[in-house]
């Protein structure tokens, strides 16, 4: 009786965990595409325009590896490809990793893929826009002072 109960606890403790890990993931790329986009979606949009560009055959690629359950693929890709200046390539990432969050655990685990990971793959392209920002930063503080002289 009492294993069973603990792991009941066990079962309800690792739901409780992913659910919050689901949640911090969302809210984290929810907060990317408003500081970096202002935009309320994680959504990539893709059009006729950026069909042919290099970020929309990015997309077109990643969403094919994803629905081929090659997701680590599709990750090492993105961080092949992701260039930090361009915007597009950001608001590409930051949909990337919404699309991973939207997943159920059987379609992770079965890609060898996890919501930490996701977690970890997200962290790193804020900490790339918050280092692209501060570049652009110094830059701007450079220049004011060689004007100011």
């Amino acid at each position: 009786m009492d294993t069973s109960n603990n792991s009941k606890q066990k079962a309800g403790a690792i739901l409780l965990k992913n659910d919050w890990i689901v949640r911090q993931i969302e809210g984290m790329a929810k907060m990317l595409a408003k500081i970096i986009f202002n935009k309320e979606s994680t959504d990539y949009q893709i059009s006729e325009e950026t069909n042919q560009s290099d970020t929309g055959l990015l997309f077109l690629q990643l969403t094919e590896l994803i629905d081929s359950g090659k997701i680590n693929e599709a990750e090492n890709l993105l961080f092949d490809k992701l260039d930090p200046s361009n915007k597009r390539y950001l608001e590409l990432a930051i949909d990337f990793y919404s699309k991973l969050n939207s997943l159920s655990d059987a379609s992770l685990e079965k890609s060898e893929f996890s919501r930490e990971e996701i977690n970890e793959g997200l962290t790193s392209v804020a900490y790339s826009i918050l280092q692209y920002i501060y570049k652009i930063y110094t830059i701007e503080l450079n220049f004011r002072a060689v004007v100011n002289g």
